[in-house]
């Protein structure tokens, strides 16, 4: 059965490319020319199985787009290619990606995609919720919001920088705050908030009733 692949990079000829190998290995292909194509279409369409980008996308990063689909779509693999670098290879790591120094074509791409495509997806223990309404908290003591809960974690925008794993979690406007652990943080630029994936404790009663009183969406894939 075809996968649904989707492929962003900047440079066209690199992304035709990647399209056309993929497609005659038997891919469902959505080429994406840089970083807005893909946001919109991580946006509006179902989880893709992989979402293959280069790390390096004109003014934007390709870190920053896995770490949206860390958030929106939790069940998508990863990933990115890139020079040699032991910092983004890291930060990769630490959003479950796996990371590739390129160029990267041909066989040598078929067989990579093939291998990550056998790879675990990422699976989350809980159902996850978004929230209809905007809601403002502290991380840390920076101000942000939440983008979506569940029992066992949530998905955080934080207007500053994270520098600790451990952060206390305060939603004024509730009357809750929980203790969480920093799985990963990742930004576009620095004109633009960190995106953060907390994980909570076991089992936290104040948490779970606030999660099951949410008024919020599901959150799918």
């Amino acid at each position: 059965m075809a996968n649904e692949l989707m492929v962003v990079s900047t440079d066209t000829a690199v992304l035709s490319e990647r399209a056309s190998t993929l497609r005659r290995a038997g891919q469902i292909v959505l080429p994406c020319a840089g970083f807005p194509d893909a946001r919109r279409l991580l946006n509006e369409r179902p989880s893709p199985d992989l979402l293959l980008t280069d790390v390096r996308l004109g003014p934007y990063n390709g870190l920053h787009l896995v770490a949206i689909a860390r958030v929106e779509h939790p069940r998508t693999l990863a990933l990115v290619i890139g020079g040699a670098d032991h910092v983004l290879e890291g930060e990769a790591r630490g959003l479950a990606a796996r990371y590739v120094v390129g160029p990267l074509a041909g066989d040598d791409l078929m067989d990579v995609v093939a291998e990550t495509l056998a790879t675990p997806r990422p699976r989350r223990r809980w159902p996850r919720k978004r929230p209809v309404t905007e809601i403002p908290a502290l991380i840390g003591g920076l101000p942000g919001r939440i983008l979506d809960v569940s029992y066992g974690g949530l998905g955080l925008e934080v207007f500053g920088e994270v520098t600790t794993d451990a952060l206390d979690v305060l939603l004024p406007d509730h009357g809750v705050g929980v203790q969480g652990t920093r799985v990963w943080c990742q930004r576009m630029d620095s004109s633009h908030p960190y995106v953060c994936g907390l994980e909570l404790p076991e089992f936290d009663s104040g948490w779970r009733s606030f999660v099951d009183g949410l008024l919020a969406e599901p959150v799918y894939g």
